[in-house]
């Protein structure tokens, strides 16, 4: 399954763990039913107490996946963003794909 496929729908949870240095990020993207952009929020919180910070959106436009940050985006979550960019920039290519470890789904993490 492909990144692109996993998240046609309309509430879908994507997992990304750099190998290099184990840093996770779970994703949520949510949309409109057959519309072609999402909104993505990252998991934050607690093991008991999880929420969802919005981050950017995701867009298609001419059949291409592009990120796009949020005007009001935390600082702190930058760094996720950027992950999330460089997942939709690089989705295509098997060599940098191999870089990092995607769970097509929601786990938890601590």
């Amino acid at each position: 399954m492909s990144i692109i496929q996993h998240i046609d729908q309309d509430f879908a949870f994507l997992v990304v763990v750099n190998k290099k240095n184990n840093n996770e990020y779970c994703f949520k993207f949510q949309r409109k039913p057959h519309e072609n952009f999402w909104f993505v929020s990252i998991q934050d919180g607690s093991w008991s107490e999880k929420y969802y910070m919005p981050i950017g959106t995701i867009r298609v436009w001419r059949g291409q996946f592009k990120a796009y940050e949020n005007k009001t985006i935390k600082e702190e979550y930058k760094i996720a963003f950027n992950c999330l960019e460089w997942v939709f920039d690089n989705h295509d290519k098997k060599d940098q794909m191999e870089l990092v470890q995607i769970v097509y789904g929601k786990i938890n993490l601590v």
